[in-house]
């Protein structure tokens, strides 16, 4: 685990220095963390690319029970292959 963390860490340093930076002039209120936190998700999202789909599926699968109707409208919602609704 410490690895794949390890490894992971300059691309994620590289993501929130691109998005945040330094800003010592600006005050740091909750909007702004609001946007930085949606702008490192949209570029997580997009650059997870069709990864991004089994993740969710994953999330999906052990946040709900499997017969559940929260999961089973989640599941229908969300589509098997991203490809097929380009």
């Amino acid at each position: 685990m410490r690895e794949i963390i390890g490894n992971a860490r300059p691309n994620i340093s590289q993501l929130v220095d691109r998005i945040i930076g330094t800003r010592p002039d600006q005050p740091i209120g909750s909007e702004l963390i609001r946007s930085w936190r949606e702008q490192i998700k949209t570029q997580v999202v997009t650059g997870a690319g069709f990864a991004y789909e089994g993740y969710i599926r994953l999330k999906l699968a052990s946040d709900f029970a499997p017969s559940s109707p929260t999961c089973s409208l989640a599941f229908a919602a969300f589509p098997r292959n991203l490809n097929s609704h380009a």
